[in-house]
C-alpha cells in the first residue's frame, strides 16, 4: 500500500454497516451456486427446489438498512422474473418430478406439478405406442418370407448373421406365444 501513489480510503462505519446488512442477503446465492456446480452428480433436478429455497431464505432475511431492503427486493424480483418460469419448462420440470427424492413436493405450484405429471404420462404413452407399432411391423416382416430385405452390400457380410439370429428369435417368440 505504501508504494501506491493514491491509496484507497478506508471504509466508513456506515459502509461497514451496509456490507454487514447486505452480506447475509447474498450468502444464499453463494450456497446455490456451489450446490449447482456439482461435477460428480446430476444437478438439473435440483434447480426448482433450490430456487424455491433461495426465494424463501432471502425473503425471511430482515435487513436493517434501506440499501439492504432495496437489494433484497431487487434480488427477489430478478429471481422470480428470470428463474420463476422454470417450473413450466418441460425438461427441468420432468427432471425434478422424476427425481425420487423430490417428486411433486419440490414444485411451488401444484398446477405445475400436475402438468409435469401429464407431460410424463403423455410421453410414456406415445413411446409405448411407437414401440408396439415397431414390434408389429417387425413381426409382419418376419412372417412374410417373400418380402425382400434391403441391405447394403458392403455391410451385408457384417450384419447377415445378426439379422438372421434376430429374425429367428422373433419367430421363436411368436411360436411360443401361439402354443
Amino acid at each position: 500500500m505504501s508504494s501506491l501513489h493514491w491509496a484507497p480510503n478506508c471504509l466508513t462505519a456506515t459502509e461497514w454497516d451496509l456490507i454487514a446488512d447486505c452480506a447475509p442477503i447474498l450468502k444464499p446465492f453463494e450456497h446455490m451456486t456451489s450446490e449447482l456446480s456439482g461435477e460428480k452428480y446430476p444437478t438439473l433436478s435440483l434447480v426448482i427446489p433450490l430456487i424455491r429455497g433461495l426465494q424463501y431464505t432471502v425473503k425471511n432475511i430482515k435487513p436493517d438498512t434501506h440499501a439492504g431492503i432495496l437489494l433484497q427486493n431487487t434480488l427477489l424480483d430478478v429471481v422470480a422474473r428470470r428463474l420463476g418460469s422454470l417450473e413450466k419448462n418441460s425438461i427441468v420440470a420432468k427432471s425434478t418430478f422424476l427425481d425420487p427424492r423430490l417428486k411433486k413436493t419440490a414444485f411451488g405450484l401444484a398446477d405445475n406439478a400436475d402438468n409435469t405429471e401429464k407431460w410424463i404420462i403423455e410421453e410414456l404413452t406415445s413411446n409405448i405406442y411407437i414401440n408396439n407399432d415397431n414390434e408389429n411391423i417387425r413381426n409382419n416382416i418376419s412372417e412374410t418370407p417373400s418380402s425382400p430385405i434391403v441391405t447394403c452390400e458392403s455391410s451385408n457380410s457384417l450384419w447377415e448373421h445378426f439379422d438372421s439370429k434376430l429374425s429367428q428369435s422373433y419367430l421363436i417368440c411368436n411360436v411360443e406365444k401361439i402354443a
